[in-house]
């Protein structure tokens, strides 16, 4: 029999523990429902505004490399001009409504371009033709047998007419349409205005000179300051005048007074009389030009005293010759079409070789190909560089000067040679007047400045010694080329994105290790904080106060803020290693506010430095005037590649000593103490100092010797708003992002890495040098590319 007592029967098992039921809310269910789509449908407009974004970059950027077209080209039938006459001018009103065209022989005709029917047709000048024409600025200049001289005006005069004042039958007239009215066109506007488009000519009273012979070639032009007429007698004489304008303040009349200036131009014994004249560069250049390319330009800047300045063949083929000259906006470009049916653009450029009297040269530029037919009208432009041209055998072209490309071309179905071609004032139509048919054409230029050729490669433009990259819109200036290099743009950026990192990554970086590891944990939260808030600055503010306030600052002491660089931080490095010198029990009982207080010391320093040490500096390596020397003023090259390769001297003096010196330094101050390593740290930081000095001057002599100059190739002219100020300021920018991420990656270390450290005998800086920054160097590289 067991002793164990026999389990009673009626003991009951003991219970398992229900599982409870867990259920979801409904209203958890909906909420957390609604949540998904709400992030979901956030997620894809998001994606969807960010393509939109960039449809919509793209739709409006893809114009600018559209070609241009030519379109609705239409020709009408016109009464044939006598034998010998020629079309000698084509203007064309802002609405294309009307041509009207001025004959060799002095007539003027009006006509519409949608029918061809001729609406005035008058004589202006009686039986007294012009016998010479030039055109420039809108007015015209006539030259007479009898030598004397004619202004004038070609154009058009639009009016609103009152409906009261208009018969009855063109009251009913529809909007849009056109009916003749008193030798022009009445047109009722979208608007519901009557407006009345007629041809408008103005002719002033006859100027007479000390010459009565026939004009044979004349033209002229005009600045703000002076009006200048060229004229070119048929008994081979070359007059330069000057104009002197009055006003009668009572009547209104003025009277113009011709002041003879001397040229020294002789007539070639082998040659015919020239058979172009050109007025050009507001007065200062005056062309002769032969049919067989010979031309002579004469500075004529002082009317008074002109030289011959150069002799140029333009047309270097012997089988070629010049056909038409004209000259480009702003009359300093010449425009010479030839007889093989090119287009060459010449303009004056400045070599430093150059020993005219005016050290400029005349230099053919661009060559504009087009039909292989001898060119026979140019047109110009008034509004871009842009010139339409015709040839013999109806041909016609547009090109753009400034990137030398053909942008559209068209053809006249009667193959007639092109007599006088123009450009609609808006750039929006063609015309072109052959002996027999007027042809007019919708023309729809696109964006000829842009392109990728004229982005990313160098183009030559007016008044430049070689082709460039050049950023210039424009409104920058009075010139008139728009100048849309995109490398600079570029360049710039990566410049001052260079700049700025080079100015904010360390001060960000070394900030963040200081406050993560040696920084007093009560203050960090507060001087994180303070950091952080400098990203609530917006770059606007930033560049506000860039422009406004530091760069005026900078300009003013350029040489001191450069020195600044150097000093500042030699100051600092000076003052830790003297803090060092002080004894080791004043030291461990100083804290962070006294040492603080050292660095403050430490800054006003290196800025007294920098003030007396910049006039010193600047008078010796610059020749007393830093900004005119960086413009090519005296002074050789020594100083500046001096300051150039100073960080680069210091930088591999310091690599040369941590790897040569410091070692058997530290193998021979095992048993010093505190005081004598301070001593030796020093001196060696002292010998430092001087070795970079003078490894850099040493490099710099070399390269002077050698020839290089640093101006115009690493460093250009000085402006207010430069690089150095762009990447000062913007460093601003970027230290409070790069900081906190930095800031965090450090801290996110795991702790017991440091204690580890610490506790092997390393010092708070080898702990942070050797164990964290290599822990958190994924987390500093992060931040680095956000800041980039």
């Amino acid at each position: 029999m067991s002793s164990e007592a026999e389990p009673d029967a009626t003991t009951e098992p003991p219970r398992k523990r229900a599982r409870r039921v867990r259920v979801t809310r409904s209203s958890v269910k909906v909420v957390e429902r609604v949540a998904r789509a709400l992030i979901s449908i956030a997620g894809m407009g998001t994606i969807l505004a960010v393509g939109m974004i960039c449809l919509f970059l793209v739709w409006v950027v893809a114009p600018l490399f559209f070609p241009a077209k030519v379109s609705a080209a239409h020709s009408q039938a016109r009464d044939p001009l006598p034998e010998g006459t020629q079309s000698a001018r084509l203007e064309v009103d802002e609405y294309r409504r009307i041509a009207v065209t001025l004959e060799s022989n002095g007539t003027l005709e009006s006509r519409r371009l949608d029918t061809g029917a001729v609406l005035e047709l008058t004589q202006p000048f009686g039986s007294n033709p012009p016998t010479a024409m030039a055109f420039a600025h809108g007015a015209a200049l006539f030259g007479f047998d009898d030598g004397s001289l004619r202004f004038g005006r070609i154009g058009f005069e639009p009016r609103i007419l009152e409906a009261d004042s208009i018969p009855a039958e063109q009251r009913a007239l529809s909007r849009g349409a056109l009916i003749e009215f008193e030798h022009g066109l009445l047109e009722r506007t979208p608007t519901d205005q009557f407006r009345l488009q007629r041809m408008r000519f103005e002719l002033q009273a006859p100027m007479t000179s000390t010459h009565s012979a026939r004009v044979a070639l004349v033209d002229h032009t005009s600045t703000e300051t002076q009006h200048r007429i060229a004229v070119f007698y048929a008994d081979g004489t070359l007059a330069l005048y000057g104009v002197d304008e009055k006003t009668n303040l009572v009547t209104g009349e003025t009277t113009r007074t011709l002041n003879e200036g001397r040229v020294p131009y002789k007539p070639l014994p082998d040659r015919d009389r020239p058979e172009h004249l050109v007025l050009a560069s507001g007065g200062s250049s005056l062309y002769l030009i032969w049919r067989d390319g010979l031309a002579q330009r004469f500075d004529t800047r002082d009317y008074e005293n002109v030289k011959l300045a150069e002799i140029v063949d333009l047309v270097p083929e012997a089988s070629a010759s010049v056909t038409v000259v004209t000259t480009l906006l702003g009359e300093t470009s010449l425009a010479i079409g030839d007889s093989t049916g090119r287009v060459c653009v010449w303009f004056p450029t400045k070599p430093a070789d150059a020993s005219t009297s005016d050290k400029q040269v005349l230099t053919r530029v661009h060559v504009l190909e087009g039909a292989q037919t001898a060119v026979t009208a140019i047109r110009p432009s008034e509004r871009t560089r842009m010139l339409a041209v015709g040839h013999a055998d109806g041909e016609v072209d547009v090109f753009y000067a400034t990137s030398a490309r053909r942008i559209a071309n068209s053809h006249i179905e009667s193959n007639e040679s092109v007599q006088a071609i123009a450009l609609a004032p808006k750039e929006d139509a063609l015309v072109a007047l052959t002996r027999n048919h007027v042809w007019s054409a919708d023309f729809d230029a696109g964006h000829p400045e842009a392109g990728i050729a004229g982005m990313f490669t160098p183009v030559w433009y007016e008044g430049y010694a070689l082709p460039q990259h050049v950023w210039q819109s424009s409104g920058g200036s009075d010139e008139a080329e728009p100048k849309l290099g995109m490398l600079p743009l570029i360049f710039g950026t990566l410049k001052a994105t260079f700049y700025s990192l080079l100015f904010g990554v360390p001060l960000a970086l070394l900030a963040a290790i200081y406050s993560s590891e040696f920084l007093n944990p009560r203050l960090r939260v507060p001087i994180k904080s303070g950091i952080e808030m400098m990203a609530s600055l917006p770059s606007v503010v930033l560049g506000f106060f860039a422009a406004i306030i530091f760069a005026p600052f900078v300009q003013a002491f350029v040489p001191t803020v450069i020195a600044a660089f150097f000093a500042i931080p030699l100051s600092l490095l000076l003052g830790a290693h003297l803090w060092q010198l002080i004894p080791a029990r004043l030291a461990l009982r100083w804290g962070d506010l006294q040492r603080f207080g050292f660095i403050a010391l430490c800054l006003p320093l290196g800025v007294l430095l920098a003030i007396a040490a910049a006039p010193l500096l600047e008078q010796g390596l610059f020749a007393g005037d830093f900004k005119q020397w960086l413009n090519g003023g005296p002074g050789g090259a020594l100083g500046g590649w001096w300051f150039l390769l100073l960080p680069l001297a210091a930088a591999l003096v310091v690599f040369l000593m941590n790897r040569s010196v410091v070692p058997k330094l530290c193998a021979i101050s095992v048993s010093w103490d505190r005081a004598a390593c301070a001593r030796a740290d020093l001196g060696l930081f002292a010998a430092g100092a001087i070795a970079s000095v003078l490894l850099a001057l040493l490099c710099a002599s070399a390269l002077s010797a050698l020839g290089f100059d640093a101006r115009g190739s690493l460093v250009g002219t000085f402006v207010q708003r430069n690089a150095l100020i762009v990447g000062f300021v913007m460093g601003f920018a970027i230290i409070p992002i790069i900081y906190t991420l930095a800031e965090d990656a450090l801290a996110s270390v795991p702790a017991h890495l440091r204690l580890a450290s610490l506790g092997c005998g390393a010092t708070p800086w080898q702990t942070a040098v050797r164990v964290i920054i290599p822990t958190a160097m994924s987390g500093l590289f992060s931040a680095l590319m956000i800041g980039l």
